[in-house]
């Protein structure tokens, strides 16, 4: 019978945890970069169009 260490499975995924946080970001940074502030500002739009900010009554998503 093979008795595996639990600090060794807590490691690993501490590890994995940190290692995705720091892909995460950099691939966000990598993407934000690339599209631009033009694309910034579409999904603000969006986010603001779903989120309600807009302070009117958005009939698409009530239809869905």
């Amino acid at each position: 019978m093979v008795v595996r260490p639990r600090c060794r499975t807590r490691t690993m995924f501490v590890v994995g945890v940190s290692l995705g946080t720091v892909v995460g970001i950099v691939v966000g940074s990598i993407v934000a970069m690339r599209l631009g502030d033009e694309a910034v500002g579409v999904v603000r739009s969006w986010l603001d169009r779903m989120s309600g900010r807009n302070n009117r009554v958005n009939f698409e998503l009530l239809l869905q």
